[in-house]
């Protein structure tokens, strides 16, 4: 098996050779001396120039990938590739991803080498807020509330979520949003860790991220479910520090507003997973030629009637619906397929049209599924900006797309990318535990199951333990499953009956995954 090795143990980085003869040309790595590019692996490159775009992915034994030179010369270049570099006597290779950038002269031919810049370090796994108990952390912040009068944001986030990675990269967190959060205090709750669940179940916190803002006296100002952009958040933030956040319930009664109030109303409880929409929405269904109506609807229920009526009379609205209609796809794929699509044409920036190709892949049949998967994760890629700890919100995403477009390696890859930069963590092993499992891989993902269950704790420790048991009961190791499953569950702490947390949930899935094989007799010595 070849190791993958850190960055920082080469001690050259390669670089890209751009060749061009008139309007034709190549581009290729150009390896350090004693090195070559790993054959039957994969290269992805990814270059600007000239207003043009250059993406590719293809096979290292090509050598090298065609150029469209025309609008190259004399131009700026930027970009990066990654590709897998091994030494010439077969001791090592390691993955890398290098930026690169040059200036092309203005001649018919040539060729250049670009300048190399060295991907961003590593971030130190001491600098993690997570698995541990955030319990003094809030008492500290509700006491400077009290002394400050600012408002505790509780950032009930986790490790592993997607959207709670990018709200911490580009808002909570952010160096450059420091004088937005001047006026608050930010603190993270960890939700795997057992610490948070007295706090998740005093304020409802189900799904994450959720962001709380209380007073110093603990008592929820608003709330903020989900992470939708930058600009809404800091607006939402900024509100909510100068006292004109509104009330999780509107202060009207639904009998005395217009069914589009009460549509409008319904609507925002519905996205942000509030209780309480039934009386709004029975006064929104009024009037019921409505688009807010229907789309409440649809976030309530979605029905085909519904969507088909968004689709008629109102398909601008589509990116606002169309993952609340995806219950309706494997009845309906052709509407929910047409829902995405026009999202998919309204919408500039990579990462969501990323999505929504997603969703039209999701319900298309092979091999139009398998493209579409591949579109998604080529578009996804062009999202990324070259920062780990942006980017790694979207890394399990893409790695769900490499895979589920027939590259499991390239899927794998990314993945242990992710993992130089971001250790001590199970993320990386629990999402290639699964896209192993799915593909058949039965040793590898449990191996990589085995890691992530090592380095797991409290909530994701129930869900790695489930994935571990689902590649032993399809290994036919039964007895092992339930005995695994069984030590998971003794070696982790169980919540006080009453309480309304995910944790519960996870325990019994696991119990009821193995409870068929209690009886199972343990294997002979």
């Amino acid at each position: 098996m070849i190791a993958l090795l850190s960055l920082a143990m080469a001690a050259t980085n390669p670089t890209l050779e751009v060749s061009w003869n008139r309007d034709q040309g190549s581009v290729r790595i150009a390896a350090p001396d004693g090195e070559h590019v790993a054959p039957d692996s994969s290269v992805w490159m990814e270059l600007h120039y000239g207003g043009r775009t250059l993406m590719t992915e293809y096979p290292s034994d090509l050598g090298s990938a065609p150029l469209m030179a025309m609008g190259l010369r004399g131009q700026p270049i930027s970009g990066s590739f990654r590709a897998p570099i091994c030494k010439d006597d077969g001791t090592e290779c390691r993955m890398l991803t290098v930026n690169v950038a040059g200036v092309v002269p203005d001649v018919k031919r040539g060729r250049l080498l670009l300048d190399v810049a060295t991907p961003e370090a590593p971030v130190a796994a001491e600098e993690s807020p997570f698995h541990r108990d955030a319990s003094e952390d809030v008492a500290d912040a509700m006491a400077a509330a009290v002394a400050s009068g600012r408002p505790v944001l509780l950032d009930f986030s986790a490790v592993w979520c997607p959207p709670c990675n990018l709200l911490s990269a580009e808002v909570l967190h952010a160096s450059d949003a420091e004088e937005a959060l001047s006026d608050v205090i930010v603190v993270i709750v960890d939700v795997d860790d057992p610490s948070s669940w007295q706090l998740k179940d005093r304020y409802d916190v189900g799904g994450y991220p959720t962001v709380v803002a209380v007073s110093g006296d603990g008592t929820e100002i608003d709330r903020m479910l989900g992470y939708d952009n930058r600009e809404a958040t800091l607006s939402w933030i900024e509100d909510v520090s100068d006292g004109e956040a509104s009330s999780r319930m509107p202060g009207q009664a639904p009998a005395d507003v217009t069914p589009l109030v009460a549509a409008q109303t319904a609507l925002g409880l519905l996205e942000r997973g509030d209780d309480g929409h039934e009386p709004w929405l029975e006064r929104a269904n009024a009037d019921p030629e409505l688009a807010e109506t229907r789309m409440a609807r649809v976030h309530a229920e979605a029905t085909a009637e519904d969507v088909e009526w968004l689709l008629n009379n109102a398909p601008e609205t589509s990116e606002q619906w169309v993952f609340a209609a995806m219950g309706l796809g494997q009845e309906h794929p052709e509407l929910v397929k047409a829902a995405a699509g026009i999202a998919l044409a309204s919408v500039p920036s990579p990462v969501e049209k990323a999505d929504y190709l997603y969703v039209m892949a999701k319900f298309s049949e092979s091999p139009e599924r398998e493209a579409l998967y591949a579109g998604a994760a080529a578009t996804l890629r062009t999202g990324l900006v070259g920062e780990p700890v942006r980017d790694r919100a979207h890394i399990t995403f893409l790695a769900t797309l490499l895979a589920n477009a027939g590259d499991l390696d390239a899927a794998l890859d990314v993945l242990a990318e992710f993992e130089e930069h971001f250790p001590n963590e199970p993320t990386w092993d629990m999402e290639a535990a699964s896209l192993l499992l799915k593909a058949g891989e039965l040793g590898l993902a449990l191996q990589r199951s085995q890691e992530a269950t090592d380095q797991a704790w409290g909530d994701n420790a129930l869900r790695a333990a489930k994935t571990h048991a689902l590649i032993l009961i399809e290994l036919g190791q039964l007895w092992d499953a339930h005995a695994h499953v069984a030590a998971v569950l003794a070696s982790q702490p169980v919540p006080e009956e009453g309480l309304n947390i995910r944790t519960g949930g996870y325990r019994q899935k696991l119990i009821d995954l193995v409870a068929p094989y209690v009886d199972v007799e343990p294997p002979a010595e």
